[in-house]
């Protein structure tokens, strides 16, 4: 969970940094031109199951993903980002057979997830904004043991 939220405030940084380019004085702000942003994500995957309290298998590791985001202005309090991520990895699975055998091995992930991120842009600066924003897609995955 710390490294999701330690991520996520890179993240936030970064994109606070290509947003630079829509200063404050700008007159026509809503005029100007989408932008693509070609990012790189790494983030921790665990999955665990349990019966009656006992656990049956847990899969963790790391997930990378690669992406592309289009944001554009839709005025001068309003921006729109569409995102669109590919991600995948090895992640460990320490678990058992249906009949209790332990088991350990790897499971290769692959999925891909579709954003809408719709951001009011606060100015702190004429040049730098913090950005909350309302997000909804889909996300999907599938996994393959080995």
């Amino acid at each position: 969970m710390v490294f999701k939220i330690q991520f996520l405030l890179v993240y936030l940084l970064l994109l606070a940094g290509f947003s630079n380019s829509w200063a404050q004085d700008d007159k026509n702000f809503s005029q100007k031109q989408p932008y693509f942003l070609i990012y790189a994500s790494v983030s921790g995957f665990t999955w665990e199951e349990y019966e009656q309290g006992d656990k049956l298998l847990q899969e963790s590791g790391p997930l990378y993903g690669l992406g592309l985001q289009l944001s554009k202005p839709l005025s001068r309090d309003f921006r729109a980002h569409t995102k669109v991520e590919l991600f995948g990895g090895q992640v460990d699975y320490d678990g058992q057979t249906w009949g209790g055998d332990p088991v350990q091995t790897k499971v290769t992930y692959f999925g891909y997830k579709f954003e809408g991120n719709l951001g009011l842009p606060f100015w702190l600066t004429p040049r730098v904004t913090v950005e909350p924003f309302f997000r909804c897609g889909y996300k999907t995955m599938a996994k393959g043991y080995r």
